[in-house]
């Protein structure tokens, strides 16, 4: 049976990667930075909005504001966004991507894209489908128990 090369979303194995692979992996940019600008781009994208307002963004990702704005005081540091506000803030605060320095995720992700090509290329991608189907099967029976385990510490999921 040939299944046709498949999209996938390369942070999905991200557990599967050690620290030092993914080292060799990340050489212009980090892996939580792309991650996070994989995330904004996308955002961005679908909602067709430009000002990337950081209460939508907790909302729609469900962290904690605190976090976000790290998040934006980081990404800000290294120039890949402009965080502002609307005249005196009363709207909120909200990001810019900065579109030219975004070049190294770009590059990242073509990296990425050639180099997962050539691995599920080389372990075969029949055996690459099953293996991921079954990654996901165990992320759902963690999940499931990480519920159940949260419920019987008195908290509500």
């Amino acid at each position: 049976m040939t299944h046709e090369m498949t999209p996938y979303d390369p942070q999905r194995l991200a557990p599967f990667l050690r620290r030092d692979l993914l080292e060799i992996l990340f050489q212009n940019i980090s892996p939580v930075d792309y991650a996070a600008l994989s995330l904004l781009v996308k955002y961005s994208r679908e909602t067709e909005q430009e000002k990337l307002y950081l209460k939508d963004l907790a909302s729609h990702f469900r962290i904690p504001m605190p976090q976000v704005s790290q998040l934006a005081r980081n990404l800000q540091s290294k120039g890949y966004v402009r965080w502002t506000h609307d005249d005196r803030g009363q709207d909120g605060t909200y990001l810019v991507l900065n579109k030219d320095a975004l070049a190294p995720a770009l590059e990242q992700k073509a990296y990425l894209s050639d180099f997962f090509q050539t691995v599920v290329r080389e372990f075969g991608q029949d055996r690459f489908l099953q293996l991921a189907g079954e990654a996901a099967a165990l992320e759902q029976v963690m999940w499931a128990q990480a519920w159940k385990e949260d419920g019987q510490n008195g908290r509500t999921p």
